[in-house]
C-alpha cells in the first residue's frame, strides 16, 4: 500500500487546487433574449434532433453554432464544439444557450 507524508499529500492538494482553478466553465445564458429568426429556426431545428447536445448563441442573438450526438457514442466535448461552431461562424464570443435540448437557466424543454 502506498502511503503518502504529510508534506507529499500537501503537495498533491495544493496542484490539484491550483490546476483545477484554470479550469473556467463556459459562459451560460441567464435567461430568455431575444434571438434572430434564423437562430430561432435553428434552435427549433437543434430541439428536435434525437440527440440534441449544446446550442449557443452570440450574446445579440444574431448567430448560432450546435452540437448533436448522432449516435451512443459522443465525443464529451459538445459544448466545446458548438462554441467553436458558433465562433467560426460570427467570429465573435459565444455563450451556451440550450443543452440536452433544454434551456439552461431553467431546465425547460425547448419547444
Amino acid at each position: 500500500m502506498f502511503k503518502l507524508n504529510s508534506v507529499s499529500s500537501a503537495t498533491c492538494f495544493g496542484l490539484i487546487f491550483i490546476l483545477t482553478g484554470c479550469i473556467t466553465p463556459y459562459q451560460r445564458a441567464t435567461g430568455p433574449m431575444d434571438l434572430n429568426p434564423v437562430v430561432e429556426k435553428g434552435l427549433r431545428q437543434w430541439a428536435s434532433k434525437m440527440t440534441p447536445m449544446t446550442f449557443a448563441v452570440t450574446p445579440d442573438g444574431n448567430g448560432y453554432g450546435a452540437s448533436f450526438c448522432p449516435d451512443v457514442n459522443c465525443s464529451g466535448h459538445e459544448e466545446a464544439i458548438a462554441l467553436h461552431s458558433c465562433e467560426q461562424k460570427t467570429k465573435t464570443e459565444c455563450i451556451i444557450y440550450a443543452s440536452h435540448g433544454r434551456y439552461v437557466w431553467n431546465d425547460e424543454k425547448v419547444e
